[in-house]
């Protein structure tokens, strides 16, 4: 056995336990905003809808798997450089994190806005105009977004002539001016549902409503008096 993985084995025991502190620590943090993230910011499919996972997965890829496997790498009591290779190792995790969590934050759904026959997933910085204290004050659902009814127009519809939308959004549904308390129009808003759900094994009858996100479409299930029932990624 020659000295180089001799020395390797007498070092494996303290390299382990350092790459496992590490993942610890690592998993703590990112456990964190996950949490946060599919829990709170993003609640049912959203995190699909908007995008969300590709982020969620650079962060698991760099402070799950890269940081400990570089930390098992350096590892080695006595050595030199060791703070300075942990050091670096942190500030790169540190970086990911950070990015991660500032692109998943800018990207928090905030509204969930009710136009002609489906909800578009909103963001505070999709808006045109700071949102009326009575809109912004409503019970966000789920801790995340808040659904809200567009009422249309002319006068609205001339303030937002010309306005640039994002990801074939109606200008109208970024005017938080025209948002009204979804609840408050359900009488109009069952009448544009994509279909119903009848009721069956003692479960009221649901509507459904296409759901048009940062990333991809899905559905809103809505039950009759107006609640906000679930959202799923994708066509069901």
């Amino acid at each position: 056995m020659s000295a180089t993985l001799s020395s390797f084995y007498l070092l494996l025991p303290s390299k382990s336990r350092a790459a496992l502190i590490h993942l610890g620590l690592s998993a703590a943090a990112v456990g964190a905003v996950a949490a946060l993230t599919l829990g709170r910011w993003y609640p049912s499919g959203l995190a699909e809808i908007q995008g969300v996972w590709h982020v969620l997965g650079l962060l698991i890829i760099v402070d799950l798997i890269l940081g400990p496997m570089l930390t098992f790498i350096v590892f080695a009591p006595g050595k030199r450089s060791l703070r300075f290779d942990l050091a670096v190792i942190a500030a790169i995790q540190l970086a990911a994190l950070v990015y991660g969590t500032w692109t998943i934050t800018t990207q928090r759904p905030a509204y969930l806005a009710f136009l002609y026959d489906r909800f578009y997933v909103l963001t505070d910085r999709d808006l045109l105009n700071p949102p009326p204290p009575a809109i912004a004050e409503l019970t966000p659902w789920k801790g995340g977004p808040r659904p809200v009814f567009v009422r249309l127009s002319f006068g609205a519809q001339q303030e937002i002539a010309g306005a640039a939308t994002s990801f074939d959004t109606p200008a109208m549904a970024l005017l938080p001016e025209a948002y009204a308390p979804f609840a408050d129009h359900i009488e109009f808003i069952s009448q544009h549902a994509e279909s119903s759900t009848d009721a069956s094994a003692g479960k009221a009858a649901m509507l459904r409503y296409p759901v048009v996100g940062r990333s991809t479409t899905g559905t809103a299930y809505v039950d009759q008096s107006g609640q906000l029932l679930d959202i799923v990624a994708g066509n069901h």
